[in-house]
């Protein structure tokens, strides 16, 4: 919808002013004043000014609907299971909970302690897009092993004796989000570390993302 412009509105606003004082003050000058001629025109003045003012207020709203409408709805989860005792499954979900096609670029930084650790994908460095269907969601995944964390010289049994230290294995995550439309949607990064071993009440062995606030 294409919004009104404030200026063509205050503009109104002088125009019917500037014209309704003028023809008040006429009606008062005049030899026989018609006390009912100028109160209808004040009104019919007011009116239209409230008209106006309503007609603005109103594109405004359908403007914002529109523009939240069409701005995409997207989240994302992480997710592990522990396939072996040095191995897990990382799970990436992206959830679109638009009503349109969204292409997601996601960017990962993936930290052992000061390393850098590369996921063999690129769709985790915003090279490529996720397609994400209208109200749906797409997983991506990859494996964290000691073959992931070779150029940090550190082993997945190492970090587990680390227990739930904050630095060990952190990832930030940033999300850019387009699509037909001209509305798109940058996710500001969060940041996440890995809790390799925590023991939890009832002496069982939780592992997982925590987010970092």
């Amino acid at each position: 919808m294409n919004k009104i412009n404030k200026n063509i509105i205050w503009f109104f606003f002088a125009l019917i002013t500037i014209v309704t004082i003028f023809f008040t003050i006429k009606g008062f000058q005049s030899e026989n004043v018609e006390y009912v001629s100028i109160g209808t025109l004040i009104i019919l003045a007011l009116t239209l000014i409230i008209l106006l003012q309503y007609a603005y207020d109103t594109n405004r709203l359908a403007n914002i609907t529109q523009d939240f409408n069409l701005t995409p709805k997207v989240m994302h989860k992480l997710t592990s299971t522990l396939l072996s005792p040095n191995e897990y499954d990382i799970g990436f979900d992206l959830l679109n909970q638009s009503s349109f096609y969204v292409n997601a670029f996601v960017n990962v930084e993936l930290k052992c302690y000061n390393d850098c650790i590369t996921i063999p994908n690129d769709v985790y460095y915003g090279k490529r897009p996720w397609i994400l269907p209208p109200n749906a969601f797409v997983h991506g995944h990859f494996r964290l092993n000691d073959n992931l964390l070779k150029s940090s010289n550190r082993t997945i049994t190492e970090l587990k004796q680390k227990g739930e230290d904050i630095n060990a294995l952190s990832m930030k995550v940033s999300i850019i989000c387009t699509t037909a439309h001209s509305i798109d949607l940058n996710i500001p990064e969060i940041k996440y570390h890995f809790v390799f071993r925590r023991i939890l009440p009832d002496g069982s062995e939780w592992n997982g993302w925590i987010l970092d606030i």
